[in-house]
């Protein structure tokens, strides 16, 4: 995954995709943090074995660990 935003993320992915279907996607970042379950996105475009999804509605819990990720990396040297 790259490109993680509120919204939605860039994902390099093995299995065919195409424009408009619709994934649960399952994040995991680091072992000692909670996986992300994002219910509902959207594939919006692909190129070979990337694509882009946009994300669905989720919960107000979701949003929250989401939003947490995103401070994290954000602070984060490169």
């Amino acid at each position: 995954m790259t490109d993680l935003s509120g919204d939605g993320m860039k994902i390099l992915g093995t299995r065919s995709v195409h424009v408009g279907m619709r994934l649960a996607l399952r994040l995991s970042v680091g072992e000692s943090a909670t996986p992300i379950q994002i219910p509902c996105a959207y594939v919006r475009w692909t190129r070979n074995q990337e694509f882009g999804v946009k994300f669905g509605p989720m919960e107000p819990a979701v949003l929250a660990q989401l939003h947490d990720l995103l401070l994290v990396y954000q602070r984060s040297p490169t």
